[in-house]
């Protein structure tokens, strides 16, 4: 059996990753500084930071994996200004430390780097492939922009299998309500629970391209199988306004935008780049991947997760 190491593992897409290949003939392992969770049993769980040199080293020469997939990160994009120095650890310095492992010690290892769409947040001239200028806008882009080319580094160079899965945005039920969408319907639900009569959010005016994470894993997945290591853009390639996502919310629960919404401009994100989306051609070319819930199928799915999750 292939031995697969998911740091990060507690993260939504460390849940669904672990999920996924529960369910092949893989030797799973995961490691995240918080408490256990509700994992599969058959997971190997390490708890403890990247940040610690010492125990990413002992674990990762302990387990030895045939795979590493690299999920963990500051990634909430105002966090990293709030902790630059931090994000800088996690999600830079921690994987030039696996990198170097796997150089040193693990040499027919495979490492998956999750990098961010966010790196191309300055860039004015969507869709955006793997041949996209990169302009990073905050600490947070800049981290995962780093790490991105020392995996580039380490696969030309060293003649490892590296590669980067640039990731779109994505989410589910799972996913943190400190995002903005689970913000939203958590939000909504609420006010149509009768808890609370408003909801404050910030620019709606902003276009992203939104899939679901469990499609995402199974991109992962697909690219750490392939013959060779290389980097591929993982999204849907369809931009979607937040304010589209907020009306559908509202249409399907029955309420008003004007009796419920509240747009404060102190929560708009600073340096905001305003249109991020994909062209994930290459992907679905070559390894045949293809998302396979809509946008609004997934928020059908998170409307009703919260409704349950609200009403127990």
């Amino acid at each position: 059996m292939k031995k697969v190491f998911i740091v990060g593992i507690n993260g939504q897409d460390g849940h669904y990753l672990a999920r996924y290949l529960n369910e092949t003939d893989y030797q799973l392992f995961g490691t995240d500084i918080k408490e256990r969770g509700d994992l599969p049993s058959s997971v190997n769980y390490f708890k403890g930071s990247i940040a610690d040199h010492s125990f990413l080293t002992e674990i990762l020469l302990d387990v030895k994996p045939d795979m590493i997939f690299n999920l963990a990160s500051i990634s909430q994009v105002s966090d990293s200004y709030n902790m630059p120095e931090e994000t800088y650890t996690i999600n830079v310095l921690a994987v030039i430390r696996m990198l170097e492992i796997i150089r040193k010690n693990l040499k027919t290892t495979r490492f998956l780097q999750a990098s961010s769409s966010e790196i191309f947040g300055g860039n004015a001239n969507p869709p955006y492939d793997e041949n996209s200028v990169p302009i990073p806008l905050s600490p947070y882009a800049v981290s995962k922009l780093a790490a991105y080319y020392m995996v580039k580094i380490y696969r030309k160079d060293f003649n490892l299998f590296t590669a980067n899965a640039i990731l779109f945005n994505h989410t589910s039920p799972r996913h943190s309500s400190n995002f903005v969408i689970p913000k939203i319907i958590r939000g909504l639900v609420e006010i149509k629970l009768g808890k609370v009569k408003k909801i404050s959010l910030g620019n709606l005016d902003i276009v992203r391209d939104w899939g679901y994470a469990e499609d995402y894993v199974k991109a992962m997945v697909s690219i750490l199988n392939y013959f060779g290591a290389d980097d591929f853009v993982v999204g849907t390639g369809v931009p979607t306004t937040l304010k589209e996502i907020v009306q559908y919310v509202l249409k399907k629960l029955n309420l008003s935008y004007n009796d419920v919404i509240k747009i404060d401009t102190d929560l708009f994100r600073l340096n905001e780049p305003m249109c991020i989306y994909s062209n994930p051609s290459k992907i679905k070319n070559e390894l045949g991947w293809r998302p396979e819930k809509s946008l609004r199928q997934i928020l059908d799915v998170m409307i009703e997760a919260e409704i349950v999750k609200q009403k127990k």
